[in-house]
């Protein structure tokens, strides 16, 4: 019995060693070197106990690391702060939400120059807040103010960033609808019909004179149409996938190339005729990559 129970404590420890190298292995570095703003040693309350830490800032995060460690142990994300403002311990810290820098009157001496960063309830770190002792009131002030900054901003980006995954949600929608792939299809079908009429009567295309006749005005009014729209689509396309989802599809890259070898059609007259056909033809490889 004294055996099985020696080699369950043994297995327990390489378990839990194994568990602690495991999460070694994934923990972040903190930000690189040309991020930040602030990279200071300071102490932050833990269990109502002042512990040596390094605070590192940049314009997005709070970076937080044991001294002389480059590996993360924790972060706040700046766009999810609800407020930064001196602390004293005993202090309400919501009843000033909306302030981000109190008055002077909020310091205990008993814990020096402090400052307390409260985040939200629904972000990454669940509402917690931070406590975190300086060495002087000046560099306490300093980075207080510089946070108030960077979390302005950072929640201004957040919602700009917000907006434009909303109307890009709506795009894509529209996009990927039956009705918008339909018209598409019908006019990728229409282009290949002109085509097929402008390489059938490729030699009515000109008149004698070498000018263009009725019929080659009337398919190269239609070849500009067809170019502009497929043009506009790609845009749509382009916004609906921004960035990736767009570069790594192997058909709308054809689909880019075809734009643009059809505007070089458009634009090029000076270019002979068999080549011009070529480049034209290029579109009707449109009709197959928006078969799926």
């Amino acid at each position: 019995m004294a055996r099985v129970l020696a080699y369950v404590h043994v297995k327990g420890k390489e378990s839990a060693r194994s568990v602690r190298d495991m999460l070694s292995l994934e923990r972040k570095r903190v930000p690189e070197t040309k991020l930040r703003v602030y990279d200071l040693n300071l102490e932050m309350q833990l269990n109502r106990q002042w512990q040596p830490r390094r605070v590192i800032v940049t314009k997005d995060l709070v970076s937080f690391s044991f001294t002389g460690r480059d590996d993360q142990i924790d972060h706040i994300p700046l766009k999810e702060v609800d407020y930064v403002k001196p602390w004293r311990d005993g202090s309400s810290g919501r009843a000033n939400k909306a302030a981000f820098a109190p008055s002077n009157s909020c310091i205990d001496s008993e814990h020096g120059f402090s400052l307390q960063i409260a985040t939200c309830k629904t972000g990454h770190n669940g509402g917690r807040s931070y406590y975190i002792r300086f060495h002087t009131k000046e560099e306490r002030d300093d980075l207080m103010s510089t946070l108030t900054r960077f979390v302005t901003s950072a929640k201004k980006r957040a919602a700009a960033n917000t907006v434009f995954k909303k109307a890009q949600l709506k795009v894509r929608n529209l996009y990927e609808s039956i009705p918008f792939q339909a018209l598409m299809a019908a006019l990728i079908a229409a282009n290949f019909g002109c085509t097929i009429v402008e390489t059938q009567f490729i030699e009515q295309m000109t008149n004698e004179d070498g000018s263009d006749s009725d019929l080659g005005r009337n398919m190269n009014s239609l070849n500009l149409f067809f170019t502009v729209v497929f043009t506009a689509e790609l845009a749509v396309n382009g916004f609906a996938h921004y960035l990736y989802p767009f570069i790594y599809n192997g058909w709308s890259i054809l689909d880019a190339f075809v734009v643009a070898m059809s505007w070089v059609s458009v634009i090029d007259t000076s270019q002979s005729t068999g080549s011009i056909r070529v480049l034209r033809a290029l579109r009707v490889i449109r009709l197959f990559g928006r078969v799926k």
